[in-house]
């Protein structure tokens, strides 16, 4: 069968399963080797009121996914909303039926901005690419509003930015701290490198 995508702006695979987060269009889609079809696990419908903890049921209001990450271990898949400026753990209660999983917000309830601290307290601003250490439980974010590359660790429950200097663009510092250095919006991330967007068009 064909199947036609709009919008795939971030892609994860872990245990024979991908998964499409779909840009503007707000939702998550899976993919399974087993059987190949395509299915919408997550994100926006047209609709006027959620499912009070559904992932699959979000109000119209759900913004774009730009980032999706799994962590296997867990069993938990990770999405950013950019234009909501959270993360959120979504948590497949019976993997087969998406009717049943459901969805909470990690980073990103105290409101838009800058700020480290913990789960509760911290900030972002277009949270974009994801990408999940199984290794150190660690949640890596392209934070594009902010200019800067944030680390979540899950288990500690905290946020700190390892990456750019919170709220400042540029292209400066190869060769210092990373954290001395000045990024200009990171999209994406990849075996802890990033990627920047038009108009420096540069990875680092």
């Amino acid at each position: 069968p064909t199947e036609l995508i709009s919008q795939g702006h971030a892609v994860c695979i872990g245990g024979g399963v991908g998964r499409l987060g779909r840009g503007a269009t707000g939702d998550v889609q899976r993919i399974a080797a087993s059987d190949g079809i395509l299915r919408t696990v997550a994100g926006r419908y047209p609709q006027t009121s959620q499912v009070a903890g559904s992932a699959f049921y979000r109000p119209n209001t759900f913004g774009d996914v730009d980032g999706v990450a799994v962590d296997e271990t867990a069993g938990v898949i990770y999405v950013s909303e950019t234009t909501g400026n959270r993360i959120h753990v979504v948590t497949p209660v019976a993997p087969d039926d998406p009717r049943t999983w459901t969805i909470a917000t990690l980073v990103g309830a105290a409101g838009v901005g800058f700020a480290n601290g913990t789960l509760a307290t911290a900030r972002l601003r277009e949270p974009a690419g994801l990408l999940f250490d199984a290794t150190a439980r660690i949640l890596y974010v392209a934070d594009r509003g902010n200019h800067a590359v944030r680390a979540i660790d899950v288990d500690g429950g905290t946020v700190t930015t390892i990456a750019g200097i919170g709220a400042t663009l540029g292209y400066f510092g190869d060769g210092l701290a990373a954290t001395d250095a000045l990024l200009y919006a990171p999209q994406a991330l990849t075996c802890l490198l990033y990627t920047s967007p038009s108009p420096r068009d540069r990875t680092r």
